[in-house]
C-alpha cells in the first residue's frame, strides 16, 4: 500500500525520458530522470519518498525528508 509522505520501497515498472515509473494501487509515480541512479533497470526496487506535487499528483524523490 502506498503511503504519501513516507518512505516506500517500490519496484520500477517502466523507464522513459521523464524518469523511472512506479505503479502501486493503480497509481503511477514518477521519479524524475535527474534523480534516477545509473544502471537502474525495470524490476529494481528503490526506497523512495512519495509526496504530492502542486497539482496533487504523487511524485517520488530519493532525498530523505528532514
Amino acid at each position: 500500500m502506498l503511503e504519501i509522505g513516507r518512505l516506500n520501497k517500490l519496484e520500477i515498472s517502466a523507464l522513459d525520458e521523464q524518469g523511472a515509473w512506479f505503479e502501486t494501487d493503480r497509481v503511477r509515480i514518477l521519479l524524475p530522470r535527474e534523480e534516477v541512479p545509473d544502471n537502474t533497470s525495470v524490476g529494481m526496487s528503490l526506497e523512495i519518498f512519495v509526496y504530492l506535487d502542486r497539482e496533487g499528483m504523487p511524485l517520488a524523490t530519493l532525498k530523505r525528508p528532514l
